[in-house]
């Protein structure tokens, strides 16, 4: 309906409206006019047609009576034993000449029936019967193929016998071929002092007044839109001289809304209206200067808040967010729009809620460090600072909300604490057992061959176990720091796997256990640095055979798919309980610390593996089912993946 609010528009829609209402009247008026005539030009057409048989038809219907009153009378005189026969004989060709002049009569009746139907041009096109029935409804005279009953029952014809009135109604025939037609029907009276003879019967169709009249409602139509367009063109000519300046007025309007303050109005009369366009030419100057002064303030304002790694809120002294920067939004995984919207519906409460009403009630900046708890992912360590803003009367209009997340930094500090804490461990543990055994021997155990060999094997099993702690360490610090980071080349990785097999195959056999092999015939190229690949597969399998009894199977598959190469190795080991699944991959993390110990485990075989396919662009997954064996399935992409050229 927005077009209807513009005044030209309505202008023209309301002299459519005067328009259409007048025509609909007039055709209205026209047609029910014409209807009437139609219809009554056509029944007094179908009584006229009546007119020559009214006499022919008493005369007949008279005579038919007498005939009738004969024959009653010879049956009766015959049902009498003392009848005399030549009364009898009288009588009976009193009756035979009668009916003989009956039949000339109604052939002349049948005559004059057929005659009297009205030309076809005055029924418009349409058939017309006619019929002359005696008291017992029984057809006298009528025209070729007319059948009374087939439209009509005995209902109306007896209505007419018993008012002696005529009656007329409407039906609709539905011929042979499925098409229908509409009939009037009429019937009149036929009366000799009073008394009912017989009755008339008149059937015309009416489709030729349909017909009439639907050229009519055609011609009313056309007319009506005829107007309608002649005087939409009437009124848009005259509605637009009017809202001319007004619309030019208004276009510029919208463009300057829209934030076009360059278009000036051409001020082409000194009217009122060329007053309002000099107005409003000044007007759009002033705005254009205001508004470039609000946006380049703004656009800063935008920069700092969209890049600002911290979280800005904005609100109200109501609490309605007035403004949230992205990193707000990521924060607390908001999506969607937030001005307007109140802070309670997309915060956590400990979030904001003492912070922001404080800072209102002392006008203060308030802070204080909280912790977050979300849905499906990890608890959120945030310290928020909330500050009051003020208006130009210095009144306390709402509080901005600075939230640091301070998440990662708490896991580093914690993630340094245990890292310390458990080198500190792994490293006092073989320095405890050295020094003790050390002690034993300088207290004497030298002087006993036996138990000194002994215990020297203990002292250097304990320092080999430093020393692949220290280098495991090391070799963490090094993947750590990407400016160490070794080169990559484009490798053979079935050959690859080919080398790692050969160096374990030997601890496969000292336990007897069933270590195979699956490759593809095709070559498995991958961009990658050797030794780290290598180191990997090593990792993977050493624990694979660490933690499979003696003839247990062991099975490293490699596989060339075409979103990228895939290695499983695959053991009937003694498995991996599931609430240790979550943590395997953590620095020091042992599912069984005792048992790892005494097998040389440091818990960072998993750590180092992790960290050098992740530093590959790969991916690395355990499945384990405890007692029943481990799966762990390592994925690559293929050398493209980095735009190397193989």
């Amino acid at each position: 309906m927005s077009w209807f609010k513009s005044i030209r528009s309505r202008m023209i829609v309301i002299m459519l409206f005067l328009m259409m209402a007048a025509m609909l009247f007039i055709g209205l008026y026209l047609w029910v006019s014409l209807e009437s005539f139609y219809n009554e030009t056509h029944t007094r057409t179908m009584e006229q047609a009546t007119f020559p048989l009214q006499f022919s038809a008493r005369e007949f219907l008279l005579r038919d009576r007498t005939l009738k009153d004969l024959d009653r009378q010879i049956t009766e005189m015959k049902a009498d034993e003392a009848y005399s026969p030549a009364a009898l004989a009288a009588l009976q060709k009193q009756r035979d000449d009668f009916a003989a002049t009956m039949v000339v009569l109604q052939e002349n009746l049948s005559i004059l029936v057929r005659a009297s139907a009205p030309l076809e041009r005055e029924t418009q096109g349409d058939s017309f019967q006619l019929a002359v029935l005696d008291s017992d409804l029984k057809p006298v005279a009528k025209t070729v193929g007319i059948n009374v009953l087939e439209f009509v029952d005995y209902s109306l014809l007896n209505q007419t016998l018993l008012s002696g009135e005529s009656k007329e109604t409407r039906i609709q025939y539905v011929k042979p071929d499925k098409t229908t037609q509409d009939m009037k029907i009429l019937t009149f009276p036929v009366s000799y002092e009073g008394t009912i003879l017989g009755l008339i019967y008149v059937e015309s169709g009416i489709s030729g007044i349909a017909s009439n009249l639907g050229h009519v409602r055609s011609l009313v139509v056309a007319a009506t839109f005829g107007s309608m367009i002649i005087i939409a063109l009437v009124a848009s000519g005259l509605a637009g001289t009017i809202t001319g300046p007004v619309r030019v007025l208004n276009a510029r309007a919208k463009e300057m809304a829209a934030g076009d303050f360059n278009s000036q109005i051409n001020i082409q009369s000194e009217d009122e209206v060329g007053e309002l366009g000099k107005t409003f030419n000044t007007l759009t100057l002033r705005l254009r200067d205001t508004l470039e002064e609000i946006a380049d303030e703004k656009s800063k304002m935008e920069a700092m808040l969209n890049f600002m790694t911290e979280g800005v809120i904005a609100i109200d002294n109501l609490g309605q967010i007035i403004h949230m920067n992205p990193a707000a939004s990521a924060m607390f995984r908001i999506s969607g729009e937030t001005t307007n919207r109140p802070l309670d519906e997309l915060l956590p409460p400990d979030t904001y809620d003492f912070a922001w009403r404080q800072a209102l009630m002392l006008n203060e900046t308030v802070t204080k460090e909280v912790k977050v708890s979300q849905q499906e992912a990890e608890d959120l360590i945030l310290r928020s600072h909330a500050a009051p803003f003020s208006t130009r009367s210095n009144e306390c209009s709402g509080v901005v909300i600075v939230l640091l997340d301070m998440t990662e930094e708490n896991k580093l500090e914690e993630m340094r604490r245990d890292f310390v804490a458990n080198v500190s461990h792994e490293l006092r543990t073989p320095l405890t057992t050295v020094r003790t055994y050390v002690e034993t021997l300088k207290d004497g155990a030298l002087e006993e061959p036996e138990l000194a060999q002994r215990f020297l094997g203990v002292v250097i099993n304990e320092t080999d176990r430093m020393t692949r702690l220290v280098n495991d360490l090391l070799y963490l610090t090094r993947l750590d720091s990407i400016s160490k980071r070794e080169p990559y080349f484009i490798q053979d990785l079935k050959e690859i796997v080919r080398n790692v097999a050969d160096v374990m195959s030997p601890q496969f056999a000292s336990k007897e256990q069933d270590f195979s092999i699956l490759l593809p015939e095709s070559e498995v190229k991958i961009y990658a640095a050797q030794d780290k690949i290598q180191q990997v597969l090593i990792n993977i399998l050493a624990n694979a055979n660490l933690y499979t009894p003696a003839k247990g199977r062991i099975t490293l598959t490699l596989t060339a798919r075409e979103e990228g190469n895939e290695i499983v190795v695959e053991d009937t080991g003694i498995g991996i309980p599931k609430e240790a699944m979550a943590r395997l991959f953590e620095r020091f993390y042992r599912v069984d610390k005792a048992r790892s110990r005494e097998r040389g485990g440091n818990g960072l075989g998993l750590s180092i593996a992790r960290q050098i396919v992740d530093s590959h662009g790969g991916r690395i997954h355990l499945d384990s089912e405890y007692g029943f064996g481990t799966t762990v399935r390592i994925w690559f992409p293929k050398p493209e993946h980095f735009g190397a050229e193989i």
